[in-house]
């Protein structure tokens, strides 16, 4: 068994921001119509310039644990666990990162689109031992072998968006307001999170709204194969006949994938896809 600590910090992380960012004032008057958005940009006569700098911050502590038995009454089983915390305000890489308001990157600074808090991974390989060491029955029964992965894992956050130019500076990954608890009610697919926690920010104003503030679906899953083993077929000892049977999503549980995260869309705090349903392969492998 093996317990630790694990932890990272990161500074001077590629970003991106717009420069040509209009000012508040600017912003003004584009929602009153007195202008249009380049007219008031900083630099005249450009639309927005993205600029590549090196100011992303990042940390992760986890505690992770493993354990491992080696052949215990034909079992080998190998358990791992990790209890996590990731956070940043730019988890990808350049370009493509970008601010609700470029003066203000700081806001940005939130759980990671990679934050896992927990994680339990299952793997093991059983042979299976025959009934009886009668010969007829050995013959059946034996060289079985059952082998799986099973995996348990929280959500990764989901970030919730506001479409238009609510704050009059040109169109930007806008959020909306969060005004409650967008878990509330939630954890179907018709409602995986509560929209009503969410609003339009008044005209010129920003969404209040954190960076990654909703969480997805976890992972409920296991793959398992189960192989019969025929040694000696073609009378060398090298040759041999397997037949394989393997189920991937064997308890057929359902897990999403996507969600509605566009405020104000049809869609809005469903969940739209899930992942694979079960799937079934038979195969037979002969080797010499």
């Amino acid at each position: 068994m093996d317990v630790s600590y694990v932890g990272t910090k990161g500074t001077h992380l590629s970003d991106t921001r717009n420069i040509n960012q209009p000012s508040p004032s600017g912003a003004a008057r584009v929602l009153a119509g007195a202008a249009n958005v380049n007219q008031v940009r900083p630099y005249l006569g450009y639309a927005a310039i993205n600029q590549y700098y090196n100011g992303g911050n990042s940390s992760y502590n986890s505690l992770q644990a493993s354990l491992r038995t080696n052949s215990l009454h034909g079992l080998t089983l190998q358990a791992s666990y990790t209890y996590s915390h990731a956070i940043d305000d730019v988890s990808g890489d350049v370009p493509g990162n970008a601010h609700q308001d470029a003066y203000r990157a700081y806001l940005e600074y939130g759980n990671s689109n990679y934050d896992r808090r927990q994680m339990l991974i299952l793997s093991y390989v059983y042979n299976i031992p025959p009934l009886s060491q009668q010969r007829f029955l050995k013959a059946v029964f034996g060289n079985w072998q059952l082998s799986g992965i099973t995996s348990f894992q929280t959500a990764t956050p989901i970030n919730i968006t506001l479409p238009g130019d609510n704050a009059g500076i040109g169109g930007a990954p806008y959020r909306p307001d969060l005004i409650g608890d967008p878990t509330a009610g939630g954890g179907s697919r018709q409602i995986w999170f509560n929209p009503a926690a969410f609003a339009k920010p008044v005209p010129g104003a920003f969404g209040n709204a954190g960076r990654n503030v909703v969480r997805g679906d976890g992972l409920n899953n296991t793959d398992a194969s189960l192989f019969r083993s025929f040694p000696r077929i073609l009378r060398s000892e090298s040759s041999g006949l397997q037949f394989r049977a393997e189920f991937y999503n064997i308890f057929n549980q359902v897990n999403f994938s996507t969600f509605g995260t566009t405020f104000g869309s049809p869609n809005f705090g469903q969940a739209t896809a899930a992942r694979d349903p079960r799937t079934i392969q038979l195969g037979v492998r002969l080797f010499f």
